[in-house]
């Protein structure tokens, strides 16, 4: 499970290039990154600030177009934001990496600027090889750490990612309790190490959960269906495999 090319049939874990427009269209990674690579394109790239990131101005303009969680506050955010910083929306900027990671985005002259290889996110007949290949890049160059940095460091989650699949597709087949799905899906050393830097037992849920369960939501193999009450990492919150996780997920064991 821990073989890193999945886009060879042949191994262990397989992640499919060929689905249709009609099964990712709907994500929010995919409508998300339509949103910053058309800006990109449409205006021929934007600058690079000092410290950087993208400008205030695209932010902004990304920021009204993007498809957010249902449960992010977006008007309040809206009504409290006065300097639209690429740092203040951590989304954002974890897309634009991610995008730059996956070769859709680069710096050229001082500017952003989307490549010739991010018409495929576009392409009706390509745009499930980019959504396959935005998947591989996330788990496998993204530093999941990274995208979490409010916590400390547990890279032996992102190491095993391929095992947590593995037990989201078993364990949620029907509506789970996160709280519940979370340690399950984490191998024992994961959870070792999770457990270690934080002496409460549920930072085993906030790990699968930053690591995990959002990037899944993220790409629309796992939905959310809201639990009785809420808290700060959601662990009465229900999560339900999608169809797309089969289309997209093949174990060979």
């Amino acid at each position: 499970l821990y073989m890193r090319d999945w886009s060879d049939p042949a191994n262990v874990v397989f992640v499919n290039p060929g689905l249709s427009e009609e099964d990712v269209c709907g994500t929010r990674v995919i409508a998300n990154a339509r949103v910053m690579l058309g800006a990109l394109r449409e205006h021929g790239g934007t600058p690079v600030t000092v410290a950087g990131n993208l400008n205030r101005k695209f932010v902004r303009h990304v920021f009204d177009r993007y498809v957010w969680p249902v449960d992010d506050y977006v008007d309040l955010i809206r009504k409290v934001t006065k300097v639209y910083n690429e740092q203040n929306f951590w989304d954002i900027h974890v897309d634009r990496v991610l995008l730059e990671l996956a070769g859709y985005i680069r710096k050229h002259k001082k500017r952003f600027i989307a490549t010739k290889r991010s018409g495929e996110v576009f392409e009706r007949a390509r745009v499930g090889e980019a959504f396959a290949h935005l998947f591989q890049t996330c788990f496998h160059k993204l530093s999941l750490d990274y995208v979490v940095p409010m916590y400390c460091e547990v890279p032996e989650v992102q190491q095993a990612a391929a095992y947590s699949f593995y037990r989201v597709g078993q364990l949620a087949e029907d509506w789970i309790l996160a709280k519940e799905l979370a340690p399950e899906i984490l191998t024992p050393q994961a959870r070792a190490a999770a457990v270690a830097h934080d002496f409460r037992e549920d930072y085993q849920i906030r790990a699968a959960a930053a690591r995990i369960t959002r990037p899944l939501l993220n790409f629309g193999l796992l939905e959310k269906r809201r639990g009785p009450r809420e808290d700060d990492v959601g662990k009465m919150s229900y999560l339900r495999k999608t169809p797309l996780f089969d289309k997209l997920l093949t174990f060979r064991l």
